[in-house]
């Protein structure tokens, strides 16, 4: 793994931001991602450093996005997201029963992935928990990034979060998100239509 991939790929971050034009050296700082034309570019160490998807590089592209088929119910354990509809899946490798991606064959390498989040009618002081995690193909968690949402000055409103980091990934490991609530309340839930997961290959 080369050093610009080491300093990074444990960076948390936010949604990533499309630009219109290459960034310069002024904009961002250190751990912001932004995309153009294709390309991802992350700051490090005030360096912004760039990565072609393989589709530039004149292979096959390796990606996925998948989405909710309807709102789900927060529960007190951790419990995965159930993204049950795949809307891309280049090298075949999302998994619509267990709502992973796992790393085919052939495809290991370096991933950038992340998840947008969304939850419903979230009351004041309560806390919803947000996992994205790295597993093995033996299950055992290999990385996981935890968030937390929770209304600050409303209750009752939309809190949203977005995780995505980059991992070094082996074939055979998954990608998964998990969400939990402390709280019990048959009222929070996570909205289907502003919730969703995704992935591509950097390396």
């Amino acid at each position: 793994m080369d050093r610009v991939v080491r300093n990074i790929i444990h960076q948390k971050q936010s949604r990533i931001k499309s630009i219109g034009q290459p960034p310069s050296a002024k904009d961002g700082a250190d751990g912001d991602v932004q995309i153009y034309n294709g390309r991802l570019y992350v700051k490090d160490k005030n360096v912004w450093h760039s990565f072609s998807s393989d589709s530039q590089n004149g292979t096959s592209s390796v990606g996925f996005s998948a989405q909710m088929n309807g709102d789900q119910a927060i529960t007190l354990s951790f419990a995965p997201l159930e993204f049950d509809v795949s809307l891309i899946d280049s090298a075949g490798g999302f998994n619509t029963g267990d709502y992973k991606y796992h790393v085919q064959p052939g495809n290991e390498g370096i991933y950038f992935i992340g998840a947008d989040v969304t939850a419903g009618d979230v009351a004041l002081g309560v806390y919803i928990d947000v996992q994205l995690l790295h597993e093995d193909s033996t299950g055992t968690d290999k990385k996981s990034w935890e968030g937390r949402m929770s209304p600050a000055i409303t209750a009752n409103t939309y809190e949203s979060i977005s995780k995505n980091s980059i991992f070094q990934a082996a074939a055979g490991d998954t990608f998964i998100v998990k969400v939990l609530t402390e709280y019990v309340s048959a009222g929070y839930y996570i909205e289907s239509d502003r919730t969703n997961f995704y992935g591509f290959k950097i390396g």
